[in-house]
């Protein structure tokens, strides 16, 4: 099967709720902070702070359709490991949080904000890291509400208190915390953690059936 057909497949499968979820935080966003004329610190407190919770709604969900709709037999039939599937959902999931940042960050700039590709950029990465720890959070504990707490908590302590020191996701705003490329990197390792516990999750599971 092509990747390209079986990404439209995945795409039937899943369907819109993640990103209209996305979508609805970003223009909540946009009532509470509005989008004119934001001077270079508030446009980056919204688009490097608050915009990247998006990255939760498109991710934590990611390794659940099958869980609720007894579909991983139906990959299973297309000859596509299940997790092949799930690593597509997140490609598509990356691609979404890209456009999101970037129409977003076109959309203030339009506005006559002080809005700019290193914000654009902040916001994916962002995004991707909350997203990542996200899914993580919710693969291990087996459930979404689980799963969203612990990127919301360092986001929010974070925002409030300022005391992340080198671990703050607000280097654009602030001028300290960690790099972009160290947070790309964490991304990084949070999705392939996630998507280890998921394997193993699944392995144990084999292993159950074929003892009882």
């Amino acid at each position: 099967m092509a990747v390209w057909h079986l990404m439209r497949w995945q795409a039937r499968v899943t369907g819109p709720e993640p990103v209209l979820a996305a979508l609805a935080w970003l223009a909540g966003l946009t009532l509470v902070f509005g989008t004119e004329n934001l001077s270079g610190a508030e446009t980056a407190r919204l688009l490097e702070g608050y915009a990247p919770v998006c990255g939760v709604l498109l991710f934590i969900g990611l390794f659940a359709p099958e869980q609720g709709r007894g579909l991983r037999d139906c990959v299973a039939a297309r000859r596509v490991p299940y997790l092949v599937c799930c690593a597509l959902r997140a490609v598509r999931g990356a691609l979404a949080a890209a456009v999101l940042a970037a129409l977003c960050t076109l959309a203030l700039w339009l506005r006559g904000c002080a809005a700019g590709p290193r914000m654009a950029s902040a916001f994916f990465v962002n995004a991707l890291f909350l997203g990542g720890l996200a899914l993580l959070a919710a693969t291990a504990a087996g459930g979404t509400v689980a799963g969203a707490l612990p990127p919301m908590a360092w986001l929010l302590f974070d925002q409030l208190t300022g005391r992340l020191g080198a671990f703050s996701l607000l280097r654009v705003t602030t001028g300290q915390g960690m790099p972009k490329g160290a947070v790309l990197a964490g991304a990084a390792a949070l999705f392939a953690a996630a998507f280890g516990v998921r394997h193993a999750q699944l392995r144990l599971q084999t292993v159950e059936k074929g003892v009882l």
